[in-house]
């Protein structure tokens, strides 16, 4: 996909079964592909927090979230408020929303909603482990930990 912005207009193009697909916002800073078949815009608002927000192929809004605000809008109008919220991520093919949260490493878990924004689960750090971030890659949401014992270091010292 061949995404193309224009940061000082505010917009974003791509081309998809030959249509030209726009999306204007003032606050984007850049564009770039997510997953399969969508678009990430990263935007920055008047108070300087920075936020996401994604787009399926066709431009139809899928969700956005600022994590300084703890703040996720699923679809057009489910709006969820998630203290320390770390970051989001989509999985087109099981249209579910994964949040990880947590302040404190130690207490760190991923959330897993519906489209609806409805909590289907709450996984905690797995035992010896600390969730560190979460990627989407394609069809699947990557977590990925990191060790936080002696047991999970290797023969460098490394977790």
């Amino acid at each position: 996909m061949n995404i193309l912005t224009d940061r000082k207009n505010g917009i974003v193009k791509w081309e998809y079964n030959g249509k030209d697909i726009i999306i204007q916002n003032a606050n984007m800073m850049y564009a770039f592909e997510y997953g399969n078949e969508m678009v990430m815009l990263k935007v920055k608002n008047q108070d300087g927090e920075i936020g996401f927000v994604l787009y399926d192929i066709n431009g139809d809004f899928i969700l956005s979230y600022v994590a300084q605000m703890g703040e996720i809008i699923i679809g057009s109008n489910h709006f969820i408020r998630m203290d320390n919220l770390i970051t989001v991520e989509y999985s087109k093919k099981d249209k579910k929303v994964i949040a990880l949260i947590g302040m404190k490493e130690r207490e760190r878990k991923l959330v897993i909603m519906d489209y609806n924004g409805c909590e289907l689960a709450s996984i905690p750090n797995p035992v010896g482990y600390t969730f560190y971030y979460t990627k989407n890659l394609g069809d699947s949401i990557m977590a990925v930990c990191q060790g936080n014992s002696e047991i999970t270091k290797d023969k460098y010292g490394r977790n």
